[in-house]
């Protein structure tokens, strides 16, 4: 299990389509991963996140606004690669999120 701190979010990157917004089929795990890696929003999936970010001068908690289970827009730029049990996330912060989609 996960757990983020702060205003941490992590991220499961959602499967991109096999053919592209113009119908082209993208054959093979290395044209859609060649995709994934140009600068476009993603859609990913919250896995874990944080309670939220904390104002220094008062120490007031603003609360995030996402939840495990939503899924998110996200600049294509944002965020870090890491490994956990074998399986890729994202970690980000709440800041770098583009859209809530649900």
């Amino acid at each position: 299990m996960i757990k983020a701190t702060g205003d941490n979010v992590i991220l499961k990157v959602l499967p991109l389509p096999e053919k592209s917004s113009s119908g082209i089929f993208l054959p093979n795990i290395e044209a859609r991963d060649a995709i994934l890696h140009q600068h476009k929003a993603l859609k990913c999936e919250v896995v874990a996140v944080g309670p939220g970010k904390r104002i220094q001068k008062t120490g007031k908690l603003i609360p995030t606004t996402l939840k495990p289970g939503d899924i998110v827009l996200r600049d294509g730029y944002a965020g870090d690669k890491i490994q956990i049990g074998g399986q890729e996330y994202i970690h980000t912060t709440e800041a770098e999120i583009i859209a809530k989609l649900n």
